[in-house]
């Protein structure tokens, strides 16, 4: 009987532990990356996108052209830029960008939805070419998603092939107006409305729709969401959200039969401060079911825009995009603050500051509008002569006809045409006033919307597309918020002291009180009215307040300007 003795092992040595942990390593590594779906990066000169293996949907969307950048977004490897695809929203379907959205009963919605799609790349001189193919289903559909990004620019081609390779016929449909291609939740990071009317202005990302030449808001509903299919206008062209700054946009080919508008909106509360979010939306587009016949093929086209609100780049994809900016103005207004924007360009291209830019843009409409607004001294001044002279008179016939009105109007009526004064003369005074009101409305909206202020500095304001924000008030007020805003305060001093100081108008002790308390009140108005408005616009209102002060002084100076030593009582922005 063969007997032996049992042999010891050795324990294994430092290098045969690590060699056997690096192996391990390796092995856990690969396999989980061969068992979950990668990202395919795609790379422009103006944007980076990510798009998932699994479902084949973008999961990010971020501009990295440093000319559409602010100063704290630069791009360092794969972080910074501007991220476009929104966050998730509690309370509301998780969505992508380009989702395809198909019944719940659909057999094959979880494979064309969900499945690990094949890419096909090719990349050369005029851009990137993605194919992504989804696996054959049991009925022998399959599903391919086409992306076609050019080298430069925010205009995206996409398409949906459906490949029927089985026996039957298969029909792809939400419901009898096709299946359904979303864009959101949401556009961007989330932004919490501030206080006063700017939060309501400047807070949002809001639904388009554009049917004919026609672009419209509308309105959208979470519990009953919204299904337009054109109307009088024409047929459905895009549809797309917004934002202060940003858009996207989505238009079928005019080959898609019948498209429709499908969307639903909703506010969501922040969970941290207790505030609202400003709303956000989702929206899709249907283009008609899709019928496969066997060995059958169909395309679904669509041209996507996601990127700035500059109309350079908008009309890059046509269907009138640059149309949604400034688009609650007449069209009169439009070309006016396309106009206003233009000169202000053209001013920042001689001029590296944008606050200086904004400065100097105060300084060349007051000399624009000078001569208009010389005239309109003068007729003030002669009214304010006429109206000292008259004033024994008006003050006798108020007394004496105080029960008789009809006849102390004939009798005022006399003693107006007596000294060559029209009823209408005050009015003559404010005709500077009356031409600044469109221009006002213009520049409210330029600058209000203007990309290129976003997130630039200027002296201590951080944003001028943002309230300055000297400092933080501790506590969140009503109306003015949780900071102190420095600029709403000067340019309620200018205007007080705009109006102060104008040449007496030889009203008596009581009219000059009513007048003292009409200014502290307008002045009052207006603070509370921009106390959270951007500090560009802020900063132009200041100036323009500036320039009238100077204009003041300049006409009473030197008498040949105006006719008396009278001058305007009234404040122009």
């Amino acid at each position: 009987m063969f007997a032996g003795r049992a042999r010891k092992l050795k324990p294994m040595s430092w290098r045969g532990r690590l060699f056997l942990a690096h192996v391990l390593t390796a092995v856990c590594v690969f396999g989980r990356l061969e068992a979950e779906p990668d990202e395919i990066v795609v790379r422009t000169e103006s944007l980076e996108v990510r798009i998932h293996e699994r479902g084949g949907v973008p999961v990010s969307w971020r501009i990295i052209d440093p000319a559409y950048l602010g100063p704290k977004e630069t791009v360092v490897g794969d972080q910074g830029g501007v991220e476009l695809i929104g966050a998730p929203v509690d309370g509301f379907p998780t969505g992508n960008l380009l989702d395809l959205l198909l019944p719940t009963d659909f057999e094959e919605e979880a494979l064309m939805r969900s499945a690990v799609y094949s890419v096909e790349r090719s990349d050369d001189a005029g851009g990137t070419r993605l194919r992504l193919l989804a696996p054959v289903s049991a009925k022998g559909v399959r599903l391919i998603r086409t992306y076609r990004f050019p080298e430069r620019g925010f205009t995206v081609g996409f398409s949906l092939t459906w490949e029927n390779t089985g026996d039957g016929t298969v029909t792809v449909s939400r419901d009898e107006n096709g299946f359904l291609l979303a864009l959101g939740p949401g556009l961007g990071g989330r932004s919490r409305r501030d206080a006063g009317l700017a939060g309501a202005l400047y807070a949002y990302v809001a639904p388009l729709a554009a049917t004919g030449s026609v672009i419209d808001r509308p309105e959208l509903d979470l519990d009953r969401p919204r299904l337009d299919l054109g109307g009088e206008d024409g047929p459905l062209r895009w549809v797309g959200l917004h934002n202060r700054y940003f858009l996207m946009a989505l238009a079928p080919s005019d080959e898609s039969p019948s498209p429709s508008l499908r969307g639903a909106a909703w506010i969501e509360p922040d969970g941290i401060s207790g505030d609202d979010f400003g709303p956000t939306s989702r929206v899709g587009i249907a283009t008609g079911p899709v019928v496969l016949n066997p060995g059958e093929t169909v395309i679904r086209e669509f041209t996507l825009f996601a990127g700035p609100k500059i109309r350079s780049e908008l009309r890059t994809m046509g269907e009138d995009l640059d149309q949604v900016l400034y688009l609650r103005l007449w069209n009169w207004l439009r070309w006016l603050s396309f106009g206003l924007l233009a000169l202000m360009n053209g001013i920042h291209a001689l001029v590296p500051s944008w606050g200086l830019t904004i400065i100097l843009l105060a300084v060349v409409i007051r000399l624009i509008l000078s001569p208009v607004a010389q005239k309109g001294i003068r007729a003030q001044s002669r009214f304010n002569a006429a109206n000292a002279k008259m004033r024994p008179h008006l003050k006798r016939i108020n007394d004496e006809f105080a029960k008789d009105p009809a006849r102390r109007h004939r009798e005022t009526m006399k003693v107006y045409k007596e000294h060559g004064v029209s009823m209408y003369s005050p009015f003559k005074g404010c005709l500077t006033l009356f031409l600044q009101i469109p221009i006002f409305i213009a520049l409210f909206n330029v600058i209000g919307q203007a990309y290129e202020l976003r997130g630039v500095g200027f002296l201590w304001i951080g944003d001028l597309a943002a309230p300055d924000r000297l400092f933080p008030l501790g506590v969140t007020l009503p109306v003015l918020g949780d900071s102190f805003n420095l600029l709403p305060v000067l340019m309620a001093l200018t205007q007080v002291f705009s109006t102060k100081l104008a040449p007496p108008d030889g009203s008596d002790a009581r009219q000059q009180r009513t007048q003292k308390w009409s200014m502290w009140a307008m002045a009052l108005g207006f603070f509370l009215l921009f106390y959270n408005f951007p500090a560009g616009l802020i900063i132009y209102w200041t100036c323009a307040n500036l320039g009238h002060l100077v204009q003041q002084r300049l006409w009473k100076a030197n008498p040949a300007l105006s006719e008396t030593q009278g001058g305007p009582s009234g404040q122009t922005p």
